[in-house]
């Protein structure tokens, strides 16, 4: 399980982090936390605060009390949302909003 700051350092070895040229076109990201809130409900959120913290599927399904194929689908909405390939981007996302 990684920390955030070994999730963001993960996550700045990459060299590219812009959405795949494929991705939907979602608009500006957010710059503060109250903006989070506009683009991910709070469920999802809660769920990208917790893939932050570098948990699994199952650990957010356990944390959540929810099923482990509830969180993978949460986990698939994030990322459409915010236009990423990769949970470290969204825990970065979700560092940078205040979310962590």
């Amino acid at each position: 399980m990684l920390d955030v700051d070994a999730a963001v350092a993960a996550a700045l070895a990459i060299t590219d982090l812009s959405p795949p040229s494929d991705a939907p076109a979602i608009g500006t990201a957010p710059t503060a936390a109250s903006d989070a809130a506009s683009v991910l409900t709070r469920r999802e959120q809660e769920v990208a605060t917790l893939i932050a913290r570098g948990l699994t599927n199952r650990q957010i399904a356990e944390a959540l009390v929810i099923t482990e194929g509830t969180a993978a689908n949460h986990v698939v909405h994030i990322l459409n949302k915010l236009g990423y390939g990769s949970r470290t981007q969204v825990a970065v996302w979700a560092s940078e909003h205040g979310l962590v």
